[in-house]
């Protein structure tokens, strides 16, 4: 998921320990890399009911997590998605192509469709790749995208966010100011979109009510990047996933029912999974810790008082 092994240098040392400290385990890795061009951002979580939240230093993917998270949410998008036209056959023509195909001649790459809007959203987002970007998923499953983005970026990104919707949607979308966000919507009032400026960031999600109390990143020196999953969260989203995936099936695998639950069926007393990055002098230490679920409750509670001691009985 990450660069390393794929740039910068093929071989090198990594130490690593596993070790044992309350609430739970903690994984240390330790080893030599370039840091990134621009430090992590950081921003409160605590007490917003989140699922899981991080900030991802491959900005590269900062388009395709925006398309299939919110502009597009289907599993692939079309790389061409605008459809070609063309005109009906006459009915009484003598052409053998009634119905627009001939499957012994191969599809032109002019009538594979077109590619609309989506240059132009790449190259808007282009000036800040190389910052990376954040993301959310609160506890409802409301999907939120933060970028390092000046104000001078919104007009275009209403621009281009308009255009999309509008595709998809097939009519005109509605642009309204509500809770100091912007908010597309589509048919009888639907939230399609939804953009909230933070100082030098841009929160995005679907709708103005999902970026309700959405605080402000800071970035923070030495920060490569960090990340919080909250394992409750997702133990209790399974029966859904496994009614969505369907029945178990030798010949197919279910990503979530499959994968993930199983993995989580090897650490049960894992509540919570958090992991940071640092970089100091072009080494890095990352720290992955596993919280336990009893030992963080037993750890914030306050220790008990000690009963007193019986009083002495006096010597006869």
């Amino acid at each position: 998921l990450f660069a390393e092994g794929s740039t910068g240098p093929e071989t090198g040392v990594l130490l690593a320990a596993l070790r044992d400290e309350a609430p739970g385990l903690v994984e240390v890795r330790e080893g030599a890399a370039a840091a990134p061009a621009t430090p992590a951002a950081r921003w409160a979580t605590a007490g917003r009911g989140l699922a899981a939240a991080g900030w991802e230093t491959d900005g590269a993917r900062l388009f395709t997590a925006l398309r299939r998270g919110l502009l597009e949410t289907v599993p692939s998008p079309e790389f061409r998605p605008v459809q070609p036209l063309k005109p009906l056959p006459e009915p009484n023509a003598t052409s053998p192509d009634r119905y627009l195909v001939d499957l012994t001649k191969p599809v032109a790459l002019s009538e594979l469709g077109g590619t609309g809007e989506l240059p132009q959203w790449a190259e808007a987002l282009q000036p800040y790749v190389a910052s990376g970007f954040g993301w959310e998923i609160g506890g409802g499953g409301a999907r939120r995208i933060v970028v390092a983005a000046p104000a001078a970026f919104d007009a275009r990104f209403a621009s281009l966010a308009k255009a999309t919707i509008e595709r998809r949607a097939g009519f005109s979308a509605e642009s309204k100011a509500e809770a100091n966000a912007i908010e597309l919507s589509v048919g009888p009032g639907l939230p399609a979109l939804a953009w909230k400026r933070s100082g030098g960031f841009l929160w995005i999600a679907t709708s103005a009510a999902d970026l309700a109390g959405v605080p402000e990143p800071k970035a923070e020196a030495g920060l490569a990047r960090w990340s919080q999953l909250d394992l409750e969260a997702v133990r209790k989203a399974g029966t859904g996933w496994k009614a969505a995936e369907g029945a178990f099936s030798p010949d197919e695998t279910r990503p979530f029912s499959d994968r993930v639950l199983g993995v989580l069926g090897w650490m049960p007393k894992t509540s919570a999974l958090t992991t940071e990055r640092r970089f100091t002098a072009g080494a890095f230490s990352e720290r992955v810790a596993f919280t336990h679920a009893a030992a963080a409750a037993s750890a914030a509670a306050p220790a008990a008082p000690k009963p007193a001691a019986a009083p002495k009985k006096p010597p006869k």
